[in-house]
């Protein structure tokens, strides 16, 4: 008797952690790339293919906090941070949120690169971030660098990977001599 209650506490156990072991985090950069190039591209086409390398750490850029959200206020006091165990996670050549899948780009509309050169445009992303009060919301730009110009696409995210809102801002680049 006391052999079955053991084993099947075991059992309880055992299953319970493989449920808990399952939910991993959304890859973030891979769910922002896909709503980049389904709806970002139909919203503003971009004349030339875009150079993009599908490395995370290849792809990581600085994050510029959003300025134009409509529903959250960015103001100095917010601080945003690296969603930390996330990152650490990513580091990992093993890690399964190490390199974006692109096999089902359109060759029309990107090139795909093993490591950026000069070539223009490029497209990076940053990685996720979060307001360090919240938490409940991730954060993550994509930047598309052209010869005239930068173009940021800020998208907010929750913690499923859920796309809740995103907003785009333009800056020219401007050449001194």
């Amino acid at each position: 008797m006391k052999y079955k209650l053991y084993i099947s506490t075991l059992g309880i156990i055992l299953i319970s952690s493989l449920c808990f072991a399952q939910q991993k985090e959304p890859f973030y950069e891979q769910l922002v790339f896909d709503f980049y190039k389904t709806q970002i591209l139909k919203a503003y086409p971009v004349d030339k293919r875009i150079n993009i390398c599908g490395y995370v750490a290849e792809l990581h850029s600085i994050f510029n906090i959003p300025q134009c959200s409509e529903n959250i206020y960015f103001g100095r006091d917010k601080n945003f941070e690296e969603l930390q165990p996330y990152i650490t996670e990513q580091l990992s050549i093993d890690s399964q949120h190490f390199e974006i899948d692109l096999s089902q780009v359109d060759k029309q509309q990107f090139r795909i690169k093993k490591m950026y050169g000069n070539k223009l445009p490029k497209l990076q992303i940053t990685s996720p971030h979060i307001i360090n009060e919240k938490g409940d919301r991730v954060y993550v730009n994509i930047y598309e660098e052209h010869k005239d110009k930068f173009v940021t696409y800020h998208l907010e995210l929750n913690k499923q990977g859920e796309i809740l809102n995103w907003c785009r801002t333009v800056a020219l680049k401007m050449i001194v001599y």
